[in-house]
């Protein structure tokens, strides 16, 4: 089988690189492989799925007719595994192949098991995928306490749903705060209040030694010698780039695979997009995983409208951290870098609270530059703030207005922009 274009990977980037591709050529051959059965689903319905708040059935992200409209190849329920890059070829996993004039490798990511003693021999569960939620919505029902080793957003939404329905929950994280890739200490302590208020056992700065089975229990033995036991345990400890199939394919790949500002790899006619891509960071050259819905739709969208030739085309401006967390009826959000990680830096932090609200918002400085927000219920538009961060506006003559009334400055700077 012979294709222009060869997308390995059906979720969030790999559909953006289909939509900009089929802008730019509506004719040439146009061909997806994903390993899911399923049609496309974003990975954040997957606390609602476990919660029951939603059926599988409702977490499409295209319509029914998506692939036929768009004249797309659908190949599902199959992986690659083997690249030659020699010859632009891709072998699948059912012994078929495909030669390819175009390549953009965009298999996400999958759940990160660390290396603890005995985690071989117990049952645990991990959330990366629809059937990851089925398992865990299936194990609640019979099950009345719960363990989760990490406290980043996918263990922290898991407490959430596992809290809601009855169950004990214990979440384990090695940092000294949860959600650290994402918030800062200050945000951070506020959402773990929330959910200690909610019979939630947080332990921050422990580290799991072993895991072992004590009849129906798993148990967690910590380095500091402390044991606790549930009824189920689930793995929220990170994300490992899906990248192992590229071995021998002269692809760079260092913690996933390297690429341009253009998404282009060190080999020609090969791009990658999305959780399985290491790209520039927003605010340093240097090169991380985005790990997020939006950096994977960017990152897409670029690879495409790069692979097709169109003239329209811009570098990538780098991951910027952006997430939005939803928690026992509150409302969080970070973008950008919202914590001084530079000892030498000169950044400026505007803390605002409000303890009867339970409202929180840190605004950070360099110079007139805003470079980063972090909030909890507080009315403001993150998509506003996002752009005034990623254009690096100078807000030198607007600064102590936008401090004071933050959604009305932000609106109407972005208006003067426009």
């Amino acid at each position: 089988m012979h294709t222009k274009y060869l997308i390995i990977g059906g979720s969030h980037a790999g559909l953006s690189a289909i939509d900009a591709i089929r802008r730019c050529d509506s004719e040439a051959a146009l061909t997806l492989v994903t390993t899911e059965k399923r049609p496309p689903y974003s990975p954040t319905a997957l606390p609602y799925v476990i919660s029951g708040k939603t059926e599988p059935a409702n977490t499409d992200i295209i319509p029914s007719n998506y692939f036929k409209d768009l004249d797309v190849n659908y190949i599902n329920g199959a992986s690659a595994t083997q690249i030659d890059t020699q010859i632009n070829q891709v072998r699948l996993n059912n012994g078929g192949t495909i030669d390819y004039e175009k390549l953009l490798v965009a298999t996400g990511a999958s759940a990160l098991v660390p290396n603890i003693a005995g985690i071989e021999d117990v049952e645990f569960s991990c959330i990366r995928t629809m059937a990851d939620a089925e398992k865990i919505k299936k194990e609640m029902s019979q099950a009345k306490s719960a363990l989760i080793i990490g406290a980043g957003f996918i263990g922290m939404h898991a407490a959430e749903n596992l809290a809601n329905s009855g169950l004990s929950v214990t979440v384990v994280e090695t940092f000294d705060y949860i959600m650290p890739a994402s918030f800062d200490i200050e945000s951070s302590d506020l959402i773990r209040k929330a959910f200690v208020e909610k019979g939630i056992t947080i332990l921050t700065g422990k580290q799991v030694s072993k895991v072992y089975k004590s009849g129906d229990q798993t148990v967690l033995s910590l380095m500091d010698g402390d044991e606790i036991s549930g009824d189920m345990l689930v793995i929220a400890a990170g994300i490992k780039p899906n990248a192992d199939f590229l071995a021998d394919s002269g692809i760079d790949c260092d913690h996933g695979i390297v690429v341009d500002e253009r998404m282009r790899t060190c080999v020609p006619n090969v791009w990658a997009a999305g959780d399985v891509a290491c790209a520039s960071d927003f605010f340093s050259p240097m090169k991380t995983i985005g790990g997020t819905i939006p950096c994977a739709t960017a990152q897409g969208k670029i690879a495409g409208m790069d692979m097709s030739q169109d003239s329209y085309v811009k570098d990538y401006p780098g991951n910027l951290n952006m997430n939005t967390f939803g928690f026992f009826g509150n409302f969080a959000f970070s973008i950008g870098n919202v914590a001084d990680t530079f000892p030498d830096s000169k950044l400026e932090f505007e803390i605002q609270t409000d303890p009867e609200k339970k409202s929180f918002c840190k605004f950070v400085f360099d110079g007139p530059v805003l470079t980063g927000v972090s909030a909890i219920n507080r009315r403001l538009d993150p998509g506003i703030l996002k752009e005034l961060i990623l254009r690096k506006t100078d807000l030198s003559t607007k600064k102590e207005d936008f401090i004071k009334t933050p959604l009305e400055t932000g609106r109407q700077v972005m208006r003067e922009l426009f």
